[in-house]
């Protein structure tokens, strides 16, 4: 697997961040900023209930391919 994927980069701010710790482009690696609305006051606190929890269909996605490296936040 050769390829990186970045999940919900909003402004796509992981690859910036990896190359300024040295990581180099079209080294694999998946990075994923996961919606945090369902848990924040702002949002409509529905937590794990939520719409937008998304890490349940995520973490199917990381089992199912098994990236060498996964970042998330």
């Amino acid at each position: 697997m050769g390829t990186s994927a970045h999940f919900f980069a909003g402004i796509g701010g992981w690859p910036l961040a990896l190359r300024s710790v040295g990581w180099r482009d079209g080294r694999p690696v998946w990075t994923a900023s996961l919606p945090y609305q369902p848990f924040s006051r702002a949002g409509k606190q529905k937590g794990f209930a939520g719409e937008r929890h998304l890490w349940p269909v995520f973490e199917e996605l990381v089992a199912a391919r098994r990236p060498p490296v996964l970042f998330g936040e």
